[in-house]
């Protein structure tokens, strides 16, 4: 059984899956195999760059309210963020199932979602300064430093008060992934 790595060896952060203990659910009759973690995000959006089913079939969107039938939504965090890198790669218009053009200040849209404790901007940084893409780098570096700002700005207010803000932004019951959750348990740490 492959498992796809989330991260690379060296931008490795503490999530459900790790090559550091994957193998450990290995059994006698199935090998569980941590792959990926060789290469950065973008390196991988560079290689299905060059695989047209992949091309054609990429979903990254999680985002039901604003994706259109199969395609992403090209607006949501995790649309930015994969259009981000594939422009940075030089492959963003091969890809159909993402809304085009996609230019620099699209991009800039990442500037409202990037977290800062994701490796992912970084990454891209080093990526473009390794193949000589300097004319990205300012952009990366704006996102990177409001991402650091936002992030340090959202570890001052109080978990309470923060959970009270998230749920009255996105409310519990608009939440399609929340449909089985009894009411009252929607903040919990279980869902």
């Amino acid at each position: 059984f492959y498992l796809s790595a989330t991260h690379p060896y060296d931008s490795l952060i503490p999530t459900g899956a790790t090559p550091a203990s994957d193998h450990w659910l290995s059994t006698e009759t199935l090998d569980v195999i941590h792959f990926g973690s060789g290469l950065s995000r973008v390196e991988k959006l560079e290689v299905l760059s060059a695989w047209p089913t992949a091309r054609d079939n990429l979903r990254v969107c999680t985002n039901l309210a604003l994706r259109e039938g199969v395609s992403n939504c090209s607006r949501c965090s995790k649309c930015l963020r994969t259009l981000t890198m594939l422009k940075v790669t030089g492959k963003a218009a091969l890809f159909p199932t993402f809304k085009q053009p996609f230019t620099l200040l699209h991009a800039l849209r990442w500037l409202f979602f990037y977290n800062a404790e994701e490796p992912w901007v970084e990454e891209t940084i080093q990526y473009a300064a390794a193949r000589r893409k300097f004319q990205y780098i300012p952009l990366l570096l704006l996102i990177l430093l409001v991402g650091k700002v936002r992030t340090f700005l959202m570890r001052l207010i109080p978990r309470r008060l923060f959970a009270k803000i998230k749920a009255w932004r996105y409310p519990p019951e608009k939440n399609p992934f929340l449909a089985d959750v009894p009411p009252g348990q929607e903040n919990s740490d279980d869902h």
